[in-house]
């Protein structure tokens, strides 16, 4: 499933200086109200544009993190540049947790090349105490050598006793499992353990980089990270364009087409991994459990016409909420490993189709991928579960089927009002013509989740018209995709309609006003309902 490209309907972005340093700060919305569920800064390379880490940038903003970016030149200073760097962000995040109190009390640090070294010095010496994840994208530990010093003290990462790692690439047999650990006092009484990840990745590096001082020697020097073995990948390969003109000419890539694409994606794999991981009562990583039945993509909308403040807006975010650490008063009812993706989506035709087309390229793309390398990390399934209002509601709506028909009754929110047309287009593969009005159906057995749902909750029936606007326009290119999903990797659901053997389901649920049914109890529904779903494609 794709999840390159992946980002909220309208991040906000901001150029500041903070803390006498220049960032860009992206937010995951562009409602100044909304609470990201965390701060995650993204170091790039020396001397490498910002701007060529979107497609990073964009991941995390997919996961409601605030992303804070900062230029690092590796000139000036010209002596401790690395620990000036890593300064600095301790340094902004100060700053920005004085400004905004509602932020989180930790960050995660997504570095690469020198970026990732720097991420290690914050991990380390500079602000052990809240960096909560470090994943470095090829670490290069030189000027100075830091970490991978042969001889002599090197600074510590993960250094206590006790476990072993094992160093393995991407289609190996292991991954590896293991988390760094640190003192922290507690009531000034005791001592308690505190786990965090520290993820490296190595490439087959290029111009500069010496063996000794990549990310396998670190990691064979601090054996208890977590090191993936990217082959057939150059060191530009996490960025955009290869790290502009000058650093594709400094440092030639080395790495094969497939190789850089399979990196670059296996590198938002592990933004996903860390930014959705917590941690248990004993401080143990909860991100390497066994991989989840299925997981969501769930998507809300904005306001459209009628409807300024949207309900399904205020569950997606409690959503986000909830599955951050600083969420915990929504309960646990809500895993992060379970939900892939959230999205609030513009209310208009095209948005939508741009977007459904991305989810379903993403996973036709990753469909020969082996599990591991997944973007669903293992999941056997994945769910699209659409939340939409009926502003005239009074009860949950399961919608069984949507139809090819667009005749919106108002225009979208980028004036669209069309009449009579069909939303599906001409297939080109197998050379037909999808029919006007055409019902196409889920695979997920609505009537059977109804009657779960019902033994807790009497307002929930299953419908058969989910209107003829954005909703249904929505459900209807979201069950193509399905289809042609599913074809892709073995299974044909306009005979099958079952839930088994399948590898993509969509789901559309309308959702009342929130003065018919209470927020909260509203909120509580869609947990029970993925809860439902979950169960059913389990087969329990």
């Amino acid at each position: 499933m794709e999840h390159a490209a992946e980002s909220p309907a309208s991040p906000r972005t901001e150029r500041a200086k903070i803390g006498g340093v220049n960032v860009t700060l992206s937010w995951p919305s562009d409602d100044a109200s909304a609470s990201p569920a965390g701060v995650a800064f993204l170091l790039p390379g020396a001397m490498i544009s910002i701007s060529e880490y979107d497609g990073l940038r964009d991941v995390i903003l997919a996961q409601n993190h605030l992303v804070v970016s900062l230029y690092i030149n590796v000139i000036c200073p010209p002596r401790n540049n690395h620990r000036k760097h890593a300064a600095d962000v301790k340094t902004v995040f100060d700053e920005l947790r004085n400004k905004y109190p509602h932020l989180p009390d930790s960050y995660k640090v997504i570095g690469h090349s020198a970026g990732g070294k720097i991420a290690l010095l914050l991990a380390s010496v500079v602000d052990p105490d809240r960096v909560s994840a470090v994943l470095a994208l090829d670490p290069v530990d030189v000027n100075p050598v830091e970490f991978t010093n042969a001889r002599g003290d090197n600074l510590p990462l993960d250094d206590e006793d006790g476990k072993l790692a094992i160093c393995a690439n991407d289609e190996g047999d292991a991954d590896m499992v293991h988390v760094r650990q640190r003192e922290q006092r507690v009531d000034d009484a005791e001592d308690k353990r505190k786990h965090i990840p520290i993820i490296l990745t190595c490439t087959d590096g290029g111009r500069g980089i010496p063996k000794s001082h990549n990310a396998e020697a670190i990691h064979r020097l601090h054996p208890n990270t977590i090191c993936h073995r990217h082959e057939h990948a150059g060191h530009m390969s996490y960025t955009d364009s290869g790290g502009g003109w000058a650093a594709s000419t400094i440092m030639p890539d080395i790495g094969t087409k497939e190789g850089n694409e399979k990196a670059k994606e296996a590198a938002h794999d592990l933004i996903r991994q860390i930014l959705c991981s917590g941690m248990d009562e004993a401080g143990n990583s909860e991100s390497i459990a066994e991989p989840p039945r299925c997981r969501f993509v769930v998507t809300g909308f904005g306001a459209f016409a009628g409807v300024p403040n949207n309900p399904t807006t205020v569950l997606i975010n409690r959503l986000r909420e909830a599955i951050s650490k600083e969420g915990a008063k929504d309960g646990g009812a809500v895993q992060a490993r379970n939900i892939s993706e959230t999205h609030i989506l513009e209310t208009s035709a095209g948005h939508v189709h741009e977007q459904i087309n991305k989810f379903h390229a993403r996973l036709q793309s990753d469909s020969g991928k082996e599990a591991s390398d997944s973007p669903v990390e293992g999941a056997e399934t994945v769910i699209f579960l659409h939340l939409g209002v009926n502003y005239k509601g009074t009860k949950f709506q399961l919608e069984e089927c949507a139809y090819n028909d667009a005749t919106f009754r108002v225009a979208d929110e980028r004036g669209y009002q069309p009449k009579g047309e069909s939303i599906l287009e001409w297939n080109k593969i197998d050379d037909l013509s999808p029919e006007f009005g055409q019902c196409l159906n889920t695979t997920l057995d609505v009537h059977d989740i109804c009657r779960e749902l019902q033994k807790s909750d009497e307002a929930v029936v299953v419908s058969h018209d989910p209107g003829r606007f954005v909703c249904n326009y929505t459900y209807c290119l979201s069950l193509d995709r399905c289809q042609s999903t599913n074809n892709t990797v073995g299974g044909d659901i306009t005979t099958q309609q079952t839930s088994k053997g399948s590898k993509a389901h969509s789901l559309f649920v309308h959702v009342p006003p929130f003065d018919v049914v209470p927020e909260d109890r509203q909120f509580e529904f869609v947990l029970t309902l993925m809860e439902a779903v979950d169960q059913q494609i389990s087969g329990l």
